[in-house]
């Protein structure tokens, strides 16, 4: 058609991001009076506004069921800046448990799991309702949105879906289509005059730095950043970055998960593979295909997605033969992220300062004891041990939670007070 025009037609694709088509097609001028006048400054700025979270929804109540605890640190973090506080499980089983227990506005569910997939969580929950007369909003979480993922998702009992590596606008989308009009609060996106101000709006603002790890100000992550192309080679800063509209810090916490919960997916490759446990190897490249792409690691994600691919057709041979390689690039990887850490904060002081950022979620667990608000300090208590970044620290708050839960709360109080000195 383009080429009946007079013109031509061109196609720029890239894995896991999408496809451009370009379309040059030859117009004639039937008036040249102007119309008016738009300056490309003014075209930019307007891209830019459109593109700020424009609104808040504090009374949603979100579950996100995902069994890479980097996509539940990301999308965590992201629901944070909706003043969204989601409860978060890495199983379906957990899941089911919960949505009997609690009602929620939207359920983000993996698609692909172990033991039990994001797939069979969602029928059964489908059973459920068949009794209980319930009738959930279930958004998929997939790496794998191709052409008919809509329709694939939909026949299996979803309401729709995101597609991984999370973008901040698809999710932002996700919450207008599918919370209550009434729990949205909008905003002016230039003065935020619809947010609250202090400590409310700082939250918002910091996401869940203050638990993910160190805090870091625009200018530490433009430093750090600066670095980042030489020093962890198999990143293309632009691309991993582009999955964060540019929010440097953001993408800087990511990297640090990646850091953090990495040697766990290596350590479960590497077994996969040792067992031949073909399909569970299937699910870890698939996870690891995700966590690549979105902080720009693009030749792994392929690879990933390239043995993913092998899994799901049984072709094991070609997965004994290439395994060595995706661990290997992998292993890689997380030493050049750890390299580039230790560098910027020195190996003797990463964990201090990660209490530093960590810090404030302590103080706010003691505030939440003394005023006897437990379901708060639970909660809080939750994503110290989840998200923080310091593996003694992550040690540690899983101990509180136990004296937590035996109700021992002053116990508690005593070991966060040795946390802050």
């Amino acid at each position: 058609l383009a080429e009946a025009m007079g013109g031509n037609i061109s196609v720029d694709s890239l894995y896991g991001k999408g496809s451009t088509f370009t379309i040059n097609i030859k117009q004639g001028i039937l008036d040249d009076r102007p119309i008016g006048e738009v300056t490309l400054e003014e075209l930019v700025q307007k891209s830019v506004k459109n593109d700020k979270i424009s609104f808040i929804a504090p009374l949603a109540q979100v579950l996100v069921v995902d069994d890479n605890q980097i996509n539940l640190d990301v999308t965590y973090r992201y629901l944070k800046h909706f003043k969204i506080r989601a409860d978060v499980t890495d199983n379906g089983f957990d899941a089911i448990n919960m949505v009997q227990d609690k009602k929620y506005d939207i359920i983000f569910m993996d698609q692909m799991m172990p033991e039990m997939d994001g797939i069979e969580t969602v029928r059964r929950i489908r059973e459920m309702e068949k009794h209980d007369g319930e009738n959930r909003c279930i958004i998929a979480l997939t790496a794998n949105a191709v052409g008919g993922a809509k329709e694939y998702m939909l026949t299996n009992g979803f309401d729709g879906y995101v597609s991984k590596p999370m973008d901040i606008l698809d999710l932002e989308q996700a919450l207008k289509d599918h919370l209550p009009l009434d729990y949205i609060e909008y905003y002016d996106v230039e003065n935020e005059s619809g947010m609250e101000e202090g400590t409310e709006k700082a939250e918002t603002d910091a996401g869940i730095g203050e638990a993910a790890g160190p805090g870091m100000g625009a200018g530490e992550a433009a430093g750090n950043l600066g670095r980042l192309s030489l020093e962890v080679p198999e990143i293309r800063l632009e691309e991993g970055l582009s999955h964060f509209q540019n929010d440097e810090e953001q993408y800087l916490l990511t990297l640090r998960s990646v850091q953090k919960y990495g040697a766990g997916q290596l350590e479960q490759l590497k077994r996969c593979h040792q067992e031949k446990d073909y399909q569970r190897y299937t699910i870890e490249a698939h996870g690891l295909k995700s966590n690549a792409l979105s902080i720009g690691a693009v030749d792994l994600a392929n690879e990933a997605a390239s043995q993913e691919k092998a899994g799901k057709e049984e072709r094991w041979d070609e997965i004994e033969n290439r395994a060595d390689g995706l661990i290997q690039g992998f292993s890689e990887l997380l030493e050049h992220l750890a390299s580039f850490f230790a560098q910027e904060e020195g190996d003797a002081e990463e964990g201090n300062e990660d209490m530093n950022g960590s810090r404030e979620t302590v103080q706010n667990i003691l505030d939440a004891l003394d005023a006897g608000n437990y379901d708060e300090a639970s909660e809080q208590l939750q994503l110290l041990e989840i998200f923080s970044l310091d593996e003694e620290l992550t040690k540690e708050a899983g101990e509180m939670r136990e004296l937590f839960e035996q109700q021992d709360y002053e116990a508690v109080r005593k070991h966060l007070k040795t946390l802050t000195v």
